[in-house]
């Protein structure tokens, strides 16, 4: 039951299971203002027992109860009980130090849109590791809820800014508790014993139990305390009071207040290691891939810049896209995740305000600069003189001696090699000439006599 109206993100710790006829819409919006409600199913009129054991299966090994006359009585008591509920819920986010006792929280006022969510978490998380007192923790113990999922990305981030910190047998930074294992979180029971031991010294405190409330005198209840700009200072006032409140001899402090605690710690040269609130929402993020197009990025159909992405010289970039947050800015690195620059929106402009034609030589000029600039860099260099360099460096193979020789002689070929003859001059090519044709008509005047 509890997990299928975990489902649902219902925070109330009763659980009421609705079995029979199905009461008004009002009825059941009362009863969700003080537990969670799980409809099993809706009978008709004379349906037969058999399908209403079928329907609470799921909680055999219990007894069907008996019918009363009263159940409508019972639900318009339900109505009439919580007819003085505020629609506002109040959450209280809170980080505990388990060194020192002391702890960190912000208060949030919910009107319609629900529960605590991780961007709530991450803001409280955020200011805290920003703050000299507390910083990164070392380890991070956190409910297993859907709202504290942004833990996940933080191990990275936690890891390179804190000197080893590793328990037996295991090196993650952010440990999950199990689900429904409320006694195992310190933070639990620090609730559990705050709210009695502070919250109770308030005006207008009625107790966890909405079905019994507080009253200031026989029916008439606890008149509210006021608005939530009036709580919030009175709760901070209760939560100043627990740190400078000594505890006792069998805690975990010694008796010591969380105060005491933390400043014995500071004396012994403790530290914080701060992180800034903004490089939490960035490394609350997905790394993607972007192409950078004059001097710009585009993502989630926005076009974003920075003069840094102006001078950059290669076509790719990393860009931090926040998972939870609705980024005005993102963080841009290279390639190789060094840091470039924070990309802002662009502003689109008319096509005839001139300010888009500055905007775009200047961006134009820088590209050029940062290329100039890079070519100043590069020493000259003179391939030629480098390869003959590495010519003459390299050593001469000395080959062995010949397996044999091969060799001929003239007399004993059977035929006749023709070698090629060099070019003649003019007078001796004319005196072959000469010769040819004397031999010729030697040959004609002994042909015809």
């Amino acid at each position: 039951m509890a997990r299928a109206l975990d489902v649902t993100r219902s925070k109330r710790p009763l659980t009421t299971i609705l079995v029979g006829p199905k009461p008004s819409a009002a009825t059941l919006d009362a009863m969700t203002k003080v537990c969670r409600v799980l409809p099993v199913g809706v009978t008709e009129q004379g349906a037969t027992t058999a399908l209403l054991e079928n329907w609470l299966a799921v909680l055999l090994p219990l007894k069907l109860p008996e019918p009363t006359s009263d159940t409508a009585e019972s639900l318009d008591s339900i109505v009439s009980r919580s007819a003085d509920l505020d629609q506002n819920i109040v959450g209280l986010i809170g980080f505990l130090d388990w060194a020192t006792g002391r702890v960190w929280c912000d208060l949030i006022a919910f009107d319609t849109r629900g529960g605590v969510n991780n961007r709530d978490v991450i803001e409280v998380f955020a200011a805290m590791v920003d703050h000299p007192a507390f910083g990164l923790p070392e380890a991070l113990y956190i409910d297993n809820g859907n709202e504290y999922g942004f833990a996940t990305y933080l191990d990275d981030a936690m890891t390179l800014m804190v000197p080893g910190f590793h328990g037996p047998g295991r090196s993650m930074r952010v440990v999950n508790a199990l689900p429904y294992n409320a006694s195992a979180k310190p933070i639990e029971r620090w609730f559990g014993d705050f709210e009695p031991r502070y919250l109770s010294t308030l005006p207008g405190w009625i107790s966890g139990n909405r079905m019994n409330k507080r009253q200031e005198a026989i029916g008439r209840t606890v008149a509210p305390y006021g608005t939530f700009e009036d709580f919030v200072p009175a709760f901070f006032g209760l939560l100043k009071a627990y740190h400078s409140m000594p505890t006792g001899k069998q805690s975990g402090l010694k008796g010591h207040s969380p105060n005491t605690t933390f400043q014995q710690h500071v004396v012994a040269g403790w530290s914080a290691i701060t992180m800034s609130q903004d490089e939490v929402r960035a490394a609350v993020a997905r790394r993607v891939e972007r192409t950078v197009i004059q001097g710009a990025i585009q993502l989630r159909g926005r076009r974003l810049s920075c003069e840094e992405l102006w001078q950059y010289t290669h076509d790719k970039v990393l860009v931090c896209d926040p998972v939870y947050h609705a980024p005005a800015e993102l963080l841009v690195l290279d390639m190789k995740g060094k840091r470039l620059g924070i990309a802002t929106p662009d502003v689109p402009l008319h096509p005839l305000d001139h300010r888009g034609a500055q905007s775009t030589a200047a961006r134009a000029k820088a590209h050029r600069d940062a290329i100039v600039q890079m070519g100043s860099s590069v020493p000259k260099i003179d391939v030629a003189a480098r390869l003959m360099a590495l010519g003459q460096d390299q050593s001469e193979v000395i080959p062995n001696e010949p397996a044999g020789k091969v060799s001929f002689d003239p007399s004993q070929r059977p035929a006749r090699i023709l070698m090629p003859k060099k070019p003649l001059i003019p007078e001796e090519r004319r005196r072959e000439q000469d010769e040819r044709m004397a031999a010729q008509m030697d040959l004609v005047k002994r042909i015809v006599g």
